[in-house]
């Protein structure tokens, strides 16, 4: 009796246990998750899930929008700025900008800024070096008001028209600010953050709006005008791409003279021969820009006539601004011609 209630135990576990197999074994079963899905059957792709921040995607867009075009004005707050020819520090200077300078925004890049710059380049500055403003306000070099040029190597200003206490600022050669006001032998002047100060009448030279190329006080520029603002920069270390007191090179030596006389000039030596008045050698005066091809393919230097056969230039080879006498046998037979702009 008891072997058989054993062996009807037995047989039933075992119906038991084929029923509840063939129970697992159907598709749609929750009992083996990953086996509800026909193998056969590709599985569906699931909706795309929205991007995390972090991911390489976001990094990409990022990056993109960090580099996309802003187009806008802004005003230089640096005192002396590096144009470089890519967001880098570590490349190339173009040319240079100073205290006060517009420019037109045309992209960023991170930390960097793409402008055009007064003298016509393009070129990339710190952004930290550039402040936005609304166009036609606030700058030196354009707009309806009275201005000042600096006009010695450079030029302090203070937050009172006495040159006794510490100088808010000093201004290099070539900078340019708008006039808010006048007392004897000082101007009042508005600062590139919007600010004012007082410099010296001595250290700079004023011009009325719609004057350009003529001093308050000043009938004509004379080319002895422009060859006394270069002889100002004997010395003065050469640099590629300066145009500045602090280094400068042969093309931003004539840009420079001539730009505090009020005249602005195209920014290289090839476009500055182009853009000219073309003088004979026999009619050279003092001020007129000379120019050599040292390199065998066209203009390649330039620089300032100042009498008795000689020119000032800013020299590459003597690493500074020196005088040189235009017979000197090397550019003797380099010589191209003279230009005119006063």
């Amino acid at each position: 009796m008891n072997c058989q209630k054993t062996a009807r135990l037995h047989k039933l576990f075992w119906l038991c246990a084929i029923f509840l197999a063939l129970l697992i074994a159907v598709p749609g079963c929750n009992g083996r998750p990953g086996r509800s899905q026909n193998p056969a059957k590709k599985p569906q792709a699931l909706p795309a899930k929205p991007e995390a921040d972090g991911t390489d995607s976001s990094r990409k867009k990022e990056k993109a929008q960090k580099r996309s075009a802003v187009p806008g004005a802004g005003i230089v707050t640096g005192l002396v700025v590096n144009v470089r020819a890519r967001p880098t520090s570590q490349s190339e200077r173009v040319t240079q900008v100073v205290y006060n300078d517009p420019v037109k925004i045309l992209e960023t890049a991170g930390d960097w800024l793409r402008v055009r710059v007064p003298d016509g380049y393009e070129g990339w500055v710190e952004r930290q070096r550039v402040r936005p403003v609304v166009p036609d306000q606030g700058n030196g070099s354009a707009g309806q008001t009275a201005r000042v040029i600096v006009a010695a190597r450079t030029a302090s200003l203070f937050g009172e028209p006495a040159s006794s206490g510490e100088p808010l600022l000093q201004v290099v050669m070539g900078t340019g600010l708008p006039v808010l006001g006048e007392r004897p032998g000082w101007y009042r002047v508005r600062l590139a953050d919007g600010g004012t100060a007082w410099m010296a009448a001595r250290s700079v030279k004023k011009y009325d709006p719609g004057e350009p190329g003529q001093a308050d006080g000043q009938d004509k520029i004379t080319g002895q005008q422009v060859v006394r603002h270069a002889l100002q920069l004997l010395g003065i270390p050469y640099l590629w791409g300066g145009r500045t007191p602090r280094g400068i090179d042969c093309s931003g030596l004539t840009y420079l003279a001539l730009l505090v006389e009020g005249i602005r000039i195209p920014r290289d030596a090839e476009e500055q021969f182009q853009a000219g008045r073309k003088v004979s050698r026999e009619e050279l005066a003092p001020g007129d820009l000379v120019f050599f091809d040292t390199t065998g393919e066209g203009v390649s230097h330039v620089g300032i006539y100042a009498g008795g056969g000689r020119f000032i230039e800013a020299s590459q080879g003597q690493k500074a601004v020196v005088i040189t006498s235009l017979q000197d046998p090397y550019y003797r037979k380099r010589y191209l011609g003279a230009r005119r702009y006063h």
